[in-house]
């Protein structure tokens, strides 16, 4: 027969201070835990025999204290709580044991062994004995879930039957060092599965000693953290992406600035030659080239998600049917090219421009892939995803409960992405092809628009196998059956026929080479101009101005006034003043709580597209803008 729980007027330790006696253990130890505070927790596995607590509870409390501990520590690191779990939780069943042994009768002791035993059956961490030589004698049914090696085909053996290569000799001489010398060893590590896959662990192992003092058995308590670390690597990729992303964002304005005025300049300077003239073909090339700068510039503030982006409902089936036949005029004809689209409309909130160079740019990365291969193959698959319980482990920040996605999939039987280059891939810049067939930004830019789109992006590939991308974009309602309303398109052209008074425009910007070209190239469209170096100036000209100005063309960031805040004032003043803003900074970071007085007046990126800029400037004047 057992022993029944003694009230607390009996032994002094109600079950209320054994756990916060074993909390407090728990987080003095991950604060900085020594050999005193381990020390500390086998007194406390002896005095809970003394107050005959059964083991049944010692589990119950451990799990109540790490629940406990989680949430008074939610800063620390889920693989440090789980180790001092472990470490602690081994120290304590360690000395309950002996002083089980030490201080009940026969009977008593095969009772509460067997309770013990129950508790080792029960515990959700793996836990592994061994006789000195590291010959395993027992093991508990979580160590067979984790390893998927019965009880049958482990015991006789030793731990290398879980050795996955991962470690060298320097890490198991030092491991067994410890052992040894210290009686105990703590870490991260990495094991094998029976079926072979590699997992990471946290393992704590502590020496157990008889009478003597000589080790007896040596006692593993490990938790299989795989899921921690798919967080982890989540996290560092993405804290890594907003790094880059930032980068990106602070150096676009410099040099779209630069462009600005470079292309201002090749403008006017193209008008003043004879198009006969040898350079004129040159300026038309520097021209191209400076177009290509900045669309480079454009798919790097899309991977760094600092576009502005156009957000609408889009019938996705419909948009990829089209998507996949523009794209399909670049695939060479003895590449198999299969897909699958659904027949009923799927409906995502996007912008279509970034999607579709989405769908180009892996399309295009799958052909680049197959080139080569005696039979390429490319397929590109649509449909429906309601999220399993994988899946919302795997992005569990990225899918709200009753969620469902758009899933595309892109295909190839390509050369495959090498695995320690698969964290790289988004990265700007980096690319596998050779010189001169890639810059590095096609995979940056389906990256930050995926993100900028609320949507996850994942990559599936082998060497010499090919690649599997997988977008899952979030659904629009879940009734995906019906098409979306048409929207029809705002009619209306604007002339080209030049107007017949030209307009005067007042223009502000506080980079002269910008200011200077802008201002020239608009004279030569046919308008007049007025320029300003910055807000404060800016504004002091329209003030003194009593005729007023035709259109405002304004730098958002200027200093002493911005162009929101100068905005504002003119419409204070003015509320139906033409107004066009321009800039070269993050769109998203600048015009985020733009006043809803202000959401009426487009922006303009620069470098200017001039052609762009002069049509813009007469739909806002005609109040079309």
């Amino acid at each position: 027969m057992g022993h029944a729980v003694p009230g607390p007027g009996r032994s002094g330790l109600s079950p209320d201070t054994l756990r916060k006696r074993y909390l407090a253990l728990l987080t003095d130890y991950s604060a900085g835990g020594d050999e005193a505070l381990l020390h500390q927790a086998q007194q406390f596995g002896r005095e809970m025999v003394a107050a005959r607590v059964p083991p049944e509870q010692i589990a119950d409390m451990h799990h109540c204290a790490m629940i406990a501990l989680r949430e008074r520590l939610p800063d620390h690191d889920c693989r440090t709580l789980l180790t001092t779990g472990s470490r602690i939780l081994s120290e304590i069943l360690m000395s309950y044991g002996l002083a089980f042994r030490e201080s009940l009768s026969r009977s008593e002791l095969e009772e509460r062994l067997r309770l013990a035993s129950e508790v080792v059956e029960n515990t959700q961490d793996g836990v592994i004995v061994t006789d000195p030589n590291g010959v395993i004698i027992q093991v508990n049914p979580a160590f067979c879930t984790v390893t998927g090696y019965s009880a049958e085909e482990a015991i006789g053996k030793t731990p290398a039957i879980l050795k996955s290569g991962r470690q060298d000799t320097a890490f198991y001489r030092e491991m067994w060092r410890a052992i040894r010398e210290e009686g105990r060893w703590s870490g991260k590590l990495w094991n094998r599965r029976k079926n072979g896959d590699i997992y990471p662990e946290h393992l704590s192992i502590t020496t157990v000693y008889d009478r003597s003092g000589r080790p007896s058995h040596l006692v593993g308590v490990f938790s299989d953290i795989s899921r921690q670390e798919l967080l982890e690597e989540q996290l560092r990729q993405s804290s890594k992406m907003e790094s880059i992303g930032t980068l990106v964002g602070g150096i676009a304005h410099d040099f779209n600035n630069m462009l600005a005025g470079l292309s201002g300049n090749l403008y006017l300077l193209a008008n003043r030659i004879d198009k006969r003239d040898p350079c004129y073909n040159r300026i038309a090339q520097m021209e191209a080239i400076c177009a290509r700068a900045g669309e480079m510039i454009a798919q790097l503030l899309a991977f760094a998600r600092k576009g502005v982006v156009e957000m609408q409902e889009i019938p996705f089936t419909s948009f990829l049917k089209e998507a996949v036949k523009l794209a399909r005029v670049a695939i060479p004809e003895n590449v198999c090219f299969r897909y699958t689209i659904p027949a009923e409309q799927l409906v995502v909130r996007g912008d279509a421009t970034q999607l579709q160079q989405v769908v180009m740019n892996l399309l295009n990365n799958a052909r680049d892939a197959v080139a080569g291969r005696e039979r390429p193959e490319i397929e590109v698959v649509l449909a429906c995803y309601e999220p399993d319980d994988d899946f919302r482990a795997r992005h569990p920040h990225r899918v709200g409960e009753g969620a469902w996605f758009v899933h595309l999939t892109v295909r190839d039987n390509g050369i495959g992405i090498p695995a320690e280059l698969l964290n790289q891939i988004f990265d700007p810049f980096f690319t596998t092809k050779e010189e001169g067939k890639g810059t590095g930004l096609g995979l940056s830019m389906v990256y930050g628009a995926v993100q900028s789109h609320g949507g996850i992006i994942e990559v599936e590939s082998r060497s010499n196998l090919g690649t599997a991308f997988h977008i899952y974009l979030p659904l629009v309602g879940h009734d995906a059956g019906g098409e979306c309303p048409a929207r029809e398109a705002e009619a209306g052209a604007v002339g080209e026929a030049r107007m017949a008074a030209a307009p005067l425009i007042l223009l502000a910007d506080d980079n002269p080479g910008v200011r200077a070209s802008t201002a020239e190239v608009l004279e030569e469209m046919g308008y007049r101009v007025c320029t300003a170096a910055d807000g404060e100036e800016a504004w002091a000209l329209y003030r003194g101005r009593a005729g007023g100005y035709d259109l405002v063309l304004l730098d958002v960031v200027m200093p002493h006034i911005d162009g929101l805040r100068l905005a504002a004032m003119i419409r204070e003043v003015a509320p139906d003043q033409p107004i066009l803003f321009a800039t070269g900074y993050d769109k998203e970071r600048l015009f985020q709580g733009r006043d809803a007085a202000l959401a009426d007046i487009p922006v303009l990126s620069k470098p200017f597209r001039f052609d762009r800029l002069d049509r813009t400037i007469r739909e806002v004047i005609a109040g079309r803008g």
